[in-house]
């Protein structure tokens, strides 16, 4: 019984350090991507750059206070952050079909 309890306690670990394991890679993942799409949007022309800087601030300290008062509403706010994040950068593409734009 008790080589069983240890099996099922390790297994158990096990799992939970994996999921700790992926959950840690998806927020350096996140922070990087946030990271550089923040660094590329010095290269868009100035109206748009600061514009879509201010959009990234503003979705990173949504991001940062997810979990702490009404998730609902702030992963509802992120999300249509990001909506006006990729409408900019497809209007900006379509008017300015350069490689750095695109």
């Amino acid at each position: 019984m008790l080589t069983l309890s240890g099996f099922l306690l390790g297994f158990t670990f096990s799992m939970a350090g994996g999921q700790f394991d992926d959950r840690r890679e998806m927020m350096i993942e996140g922070a990087n991507a946030i990271g550089t799409a923040f660094l590329r949007a010095a290269q868009l022309p100035a109206a748009h750059a600061s514009t879509s800087r201010s959009l990234i601030v503003d979705y990173l300290e949504r991001r940062a206070t997810l979990f702490e008062d009404a998730p609902e509403a702030q992963l509802e706010r992120s999300e249509l952050i990001q909506e006006q994040l990729w409408s900019q950068a497809t209007e900006l593409a379509r008017q300015q079909p350069t490689p750095i734009v695109s």
